[in-house]
This record gives C-alpha cells, structure tokens and sequence, in this order.
C-alpha cells in the first residue's frame, strides 16, 4: 500500500461529518495523523440526528465534546463514548446529558480514560442493556442511567460513589432492572441511587464494611441484599441499610 493510511468509518453519516473537520489536506480521507491533530467538534454537530445508527467510531477520534452534544439522537443503536480532550489534556469525565433520551440506544462503550460518568449521561435510554466498561470508573453521577432499559448490572470493582452532590437517584425507575452487583470500593450510595426499580430481585454488594447509604435508595424496590458473609451483622446494625435488615443476607446464600 502507497500513501497515507486512511481511518474506516462504520457509519457513513458520521464519516461525513468528521470530515470536514479532520480532513486537512483536503483529500477525502481522515488518517491517523489528521486525527492526532484535531481535538474538538463543534457544539452541537451531533445532538438530535436521527439519521446517525452507530458512532462506535468515536472510539477512533479524541476531540472534547460539549454538554448535550450525542443527545435526541433517536435512532442511534450503538455508541463509543470516545476519548475526551481539553486541548492537550485528556478530560476523565463522560459528557453531562451526552446521550440523554437516545431512546433507540442498545449499546455503550465506555473509554478507559472515563473515570467519571456524568449527571444525566444516559437518562432515558429506554432501550439500553449492554454497558462495557472502560474498567477504571471511580463514580457514577446523579440519574446518570434513571429510567434506562438496563435489566443486569455488574459496575466496575473500583466504583467508589453512586450519585453526586447535586443531582442523585442514579439508577432510579429501571423498570427492568433485575440484578445489580457493586464491587468491593464503594464508599457511598447517594439518595434515591435504586429507587423505583421495581423489578429488581437481587442486590450483590461486596465492600466488608457498609458504605453511607441515604435515603430512599430502596424506595418501592422490594430485592434481597446480599452482602459479605462476614459483614452481615454490621449491614443490619448500619445507619439506614438497618431498614432492610430482614432483606440482608450473606452472598453464600445467593442462588
């Protein structure tokens, strides 16, 4: 092969998009160099594009993207969350309301950069059942996935928050939401974090000592609490999580 290595788009639209913008020699195609050099997309370029199906292809590009940028997208099934920059400097945190009400959207990729999921990012998502983790996620923010179609969830090991300072009720109203496992990290479960999944039957946390728990993080969701065996008795005595203490089992009782 002669020349330049040109980037393959899976999405056509998205390629047109990306290529006025990337493509500064003007040849028609985006290669890796051209990439490397550009690092932001104009506000707005994507939010409320029925037209775009997949933008798995931002796992290709690293630009910043503003609040709101991905949302109102109705018909995209798949998506990468990218890699975020603030001019040379990686920024750790998914787009706040990126993808809120992408009612079509399957599938999410998070970038290993993502430290940070943000207030709203998914929100609405009705359709939303796979999330790949980027595997060094530390917090997941306020209705960051409230009223998605997630029915299993199985967070990172070092999540240390659920729900952020302004905004909480993380994973409320998952109407299908049947299992959810948190890891050994967790510090903190804000307020309202499961509130109204009504579905959910089984609750897997694994840190020995209770994290803080606030109020209504349980709130019309009737599921059993399994936690560490040794640590049963200190969830049932624990600030709040002592509510739901004929629920609280050891993890060698789950089925």
């Amino acid at each position: 092969m002669e020349g330049e290595a040109a980037i393959r788009f899976i999405d056509p639209v998205v390629f047109s998009i990306c290529l006025p913008l990337w493509d500064t020699d003007k040849d028609g195609y985006i290669t890796e160099q051209e990439i490397s050099t550009i690092r932001s997309f104009p506000n707005t370029i994507f939010e409320n594009r029925n037209d775009i199906t997949s933008l798995d292809d931002l796992a290709k590009l690293a630009g910043y993207t503003y609040l709101n940028t991905f949302s109102g997208m109705t018909n995209l099934k798949t998506a990468h969350t990218g890699k975020r920059y603030s001019g040379n400097t990686i920024v750790t945190s998914s787009v706040y309301m990126g993808y809120k009400d992408c009612i079509s959207l399957e599938r999410i990729t998070i970038d290993e950069s993502i430290r940070s999921i943000e207030r709203m990012c998914f929100e609405g998502c009705t359709s939303l059942k796979t999330i790949i983790w980027g595997g060094n996620e530390e917090s997941i923010e306020g209705l960051a996935f409230a009223e998605s179609g997630l029915e299993e969830v199985i967070l990172p090991d070092g999540i240390k928050q659920i729900g952020g300072p302004y905004v909480q009720y993380t994973f409320s109203a998952c109407k299908q939401l049947r299992y959810m496992e948190i890891g050994t990290k967790i510090e903190l479960i804000k307020r309202g974090a499961f509130q109204d999944c009504s579905a959910m039957q089984v609750f897997v946390i694994h840190a020995i000592t209770p994290p803080t728990l606030e109020g209504d993080s349980f709130k019309n969701n009737s599921c059993i609490i399994y936690v560490p065996d040794a640590s049963v008795t200190a969830y049932k005595s624990a600030n709040n999580w002592a509510a739901f203490s004929t629920r609280i089992k050891p993890i060698s009782e789950k089925p």
